[in-house]
């Protein structure tokens, strides 16, 4: 995945101006940041599927701040307006709903808690967990920035640090014409699913014996194939914004083959943003 992006909001207010269509937005921080990560996959896809257009998503000062029962602040490297300069496991719980509301097609809103740590306020709560006595509002706004910097579309995925070597991303099938599924895109080694669904005529036209002809077209999110000649897929997916472009072949289980893949008159061109890609051969 690409770059974080989401809206910030400490204070939501109606502009009371009639409009033609009505944004649905849907909030349950039980459901996106308190289950695992397939979970939290599995319950944007639900809400996108029932219509929603974006998630509200809490972020708790008290939460993700270092030493939050401290009685004073984190020293150097701590860097409040920074969240880079933050546990790691004060984001990950965000980070990971972003995630999947972004895959899910799902804008998302932060709405910065109120809960301070302890070395924010004037006096400590009974409470431990919602300290709240006149908290600094310099400090409050050094975390609003962290969290706005983190979010903006301009932060790496922290995800992608941890998958190091490791290539994931949309896959051109190339695969028996039993299977129907030469041609179609599958996101390999991310969220493991089909892309797309190809279209009819497409599902047999790769010939098993002898070479078959790929074309394939990227422009901006959107994904088209041709196999032999025949339209395959043709759909959009914003995930990704960039990439390399990689050959593969899966891993052949034990007891099985000796198999022999190869490619020839591989060409790639570069396409401009308005260019009109020709279609089939």
């Amino acid at each position: 995945m690409g770059p974080f992006a989401c809206s910030l909001a400490v204070l939501l207010a109606s502009g009371g101006v009639a409009t033609k269509t009505m944004e649905t937005t849907l909030q349950d921080d039980a459901l996106f940041l308190h289950r695992p990560a397939g979970e939290v996959a599995e319950t944007a896809q639900r809400v996108a599927q029932l219509g929603a257009d974006r998630v509200r998503l809490t972020a708790g000062w008290s939460v993700i701040a270092p030493d939050p029962q401290r009685r004073t602040k984190p020293g150097k490297p701590f860097d409040a307006a920074d969240s880079r300069t933050y546990p790691d496991i004060g984001w990950e719980r965000l980070d990971k709903a972003i995630r999947a509301s972004d895959r899910a097609g799902l804008a998302t809103q932060i709405d910065l808690a109120f809960w301070a740590p302890r070395w924010a306020v004037k006096s400590a709560a009974r409470d431990r967990a919602r300290h709240r006595d006149r908290p600094d509002p310099q400090a409050f706004g050094e975390f609003a920035t962290a969290a706005a910097k983190r979010y903006n579309g301009t932060f790496p995925d922290p995800e992608n640090r941890k998958r190091a070597g490791v290539v994931y991303g949309p896959q051109c099938e190339v695969a028996r014409n039993e299977t129907g599924t030469a041609g179609r895109f599958y996101d390999e080694g991310r969220r493991g699913k089909w892309l797309d669904d190809i279209k009819p005529e497409a599902k047999h036209a790769f010939e098993d014996d002898g070479w078959n002809r790929y074309r394939i077209v990227v422009q901006g999110d959107r994904y088209r194939s041709w196999v032999n000649g025949v339209a395959a897929s043709d759909f959009t997916d914003d995930v990704d914004k960039g990439g390399f472009i990689g050959l593969q072949v899966h891993g052949i289980p034990k007891g099985q083959g000796p198999y022999q893949v190869r490619w020839r008159n591989i060409r790639i061109r570069e396409l401009k943003p308005d260019e009109v890609a020709p279609e089939g051969r």
